[in-house]
């Protein structure tokens, strides 16, 4: 069956957008890193990987989603 116009353009701002959460998630944890001391900035940091990981988790369902019906 394959993906509908719509379902492929969904697919393909879903990679980037899992792509963009991945990248991010890297810099959150360098950030962390480095602020090691600082408790304040840690726990904004923490806050903000928090949402990015939810983030990622729901795009990458979708993803999977899609990928399945891809397949089909």
């Amino acid at each position: 069956k394959g993906l509908s116009w719509k379902e492929q353009k969904e697919y393909a701002a879903l990679e980037v957008r899992i792509g963009s959460h991945e990248a991010r998630k890297v810099e959150i944890e360098a950030e962390m890193n480095e602020f090691a001391r600082d408790y304040v900035r840690l726990q904004k940091l923490d806050e903000e990987r928090a949402g990015i990981e939810a983030a990622l988790e729901t795009a990458l369902e979708r993803w999977f989603e899609l990928e399945e019906l891809k397949s089909q």
